[in-house]
């Protein structure tokens, strides 16, 4: 109770109580700021977020990071390190600083490290040889065979990768003897060409002896190599000169050709093709130059006088393949094959043409023999023949 006979001492006392008053009123508030900084802490226990402007952990995320100045930052290591590393959990993922280098992370169901995502792509020149890497890093480039390259990893694969190949035109330029089909005949004892001539005069001489020859093949008969198939290169011994050309003589718009066929049974006939396109096909009916009935040896000497095409039909000055085949039965094209037959293979020339201006030929290209190491590329034209593609684009990702 307040003494009224001491205001001294009732003054002391009410500062006193105020102060415990002021005390209590922050202790409150203390208090239940605690309590509202904690709630949320119990709340979000199992989810996290960090970030710059207050935004809550999404609820299926237990670590939550978003901004828009950095990242988030992987424990980084080199390849021994990261082997070294003692009973690795399923999932452990590290940055990997030499090597291949980028993100790894260990399979546990198959205990070993693998890479995440990796991805080569490239861009490869065909053409002549040797195929050349135009755009991308991680891979050398080897050629094989005409139409055929070795794509080879730097760094291997885990497993076999996925590979994605799309390729562009062939080049423009004369065709090579790869670019032909090739007859094959299981035997050329019934049916072969005894004797084939190529001459560039309207005089022709004797059957011994023509005049003004450019190719003398006389009782080659059967020539017995695989397919009956044989390909007489320039220099041979059957030209008079390295190629022979069609253009010479008395008229530049004309040669000649004799020949013989020895058969022992029916309807065995000579057909002569030249590829005037010079295109790899015997496709054009005007590339059919000479068809004859059956010639039986000793029998007469067949012959057969034939224009050089009008610059209408697209023969172009160069060399390029004569196809002479022996068969039973007029064949469907110049690809023949069977049981009985003969074909030889002569380069001629063509020099009272224009220049060629040799057109882009259409390439397809597939993949195949994929491995951790390599995967091949082979580009064929529409006939199937092995061609070199003018460039193809690959795309390769880790299959994970």
């Amino acid at each position: 109770m307040l003494s009224l006979t001491n205001p001294a001492r009732s003054s002391e006392i009410a500062k006193q109580m105020k102060k415990n008053r002021l005390y209590a009123f922050w202790v409150g508030e203390l208090f239940a700021l605690s309590i509202l900084l904690l709630a949320p802490q119990a709340k979000a226990q199992n989810n996290v977020a960090i970030n710059d402007i207050g935004l809550a952990p999404h609820p299926s995320a237990m670590l939550d990071v978003s901004g828009t100045y950095g990242g988030v930052l992987m424990p980084r290591m080199t390849e021994a390190e990261k082997l070294a590393i003692a009973n690795p959990a399923n999932g452990l993922t590290i940055w990997q600083t030499d090597g291949g280098v980028g993100y790894w992370y260990y399979d546990g169901v198959n205990n070993t490290w693998r890479m995440l995502s990796r991805y080569v792509a490239g861009e490869v020149e065909m053409g002549e040889e040797p195929s050349e890497i135009t755009r991308g890093t991680g891979y050398t480039v080897t050629r094989l065979t005409t139409g055929v390259d070795q794509i080879n990893f730097t760094l291997p694969f885990s497993e076999p990768p996925s590979v994605v190949l799309s390729s562009d035109y062939g080049p423009g330029s004369a065709p090579l003897l790869t670019d032909y089909c090739t007859p094959s005949f299981t035997s050329c004892n019934n049916v072969n060409i005894a004797n084939f001539w190529l001459h560039h005069s309207f005089n022709l001489g004797t059957a011994a002896a023509p005049t003004n020859v450019l190719i003398i093949n006389e009782a080659s008969g059967c020539n017995g190599l695989p397919g009956s198939y044989i390909y007489y290169p320039p220099g041979d011994p059957v030209y008079v000169e390295p190629v022979p050309d069609l253009c010479m003589g008395v008229d530049p718009e004309v040669f000649r050709m004799r020949a013989r066929v020895i058969h022992t049974t029916a309807n065995a006939l000579l057909r002569v093709w030249v590829d005037w396109g010079q295109d790899g096909f015997h496709d054009n009916m005007l590339d059919l130059v000479w068809e004859t009935n059956s010639l039986n040896w000793p029998g007469n000497l067949a012959s057969d006088l034939e224009d050089i095409p009008a610059a209408g039909y697209p023969a172009f000055s160069g060399n390029t393949l004569m196809r002479v085949t022996a068969t039973v039965n007029p064949p469907a094209n110049s690809c023949p094959g069977g049981t009985n037959g003969e074909t030889e293979e002569y380069m001629v020339h063509i020099s009272c043409r224009p220049d060629p201006v040799y057109q882009d030929l259409p390439i397809y290209c597939n993949i195949g023999e994929i491995t951790p190491f390599s995967f091949r590329v082979a580009c064929r034209r529409v006939n199937g023949e092995p061609r070199n593609a003018r460039k193809y684009f690959f795309q390769v990702h880790e299959n994970n």
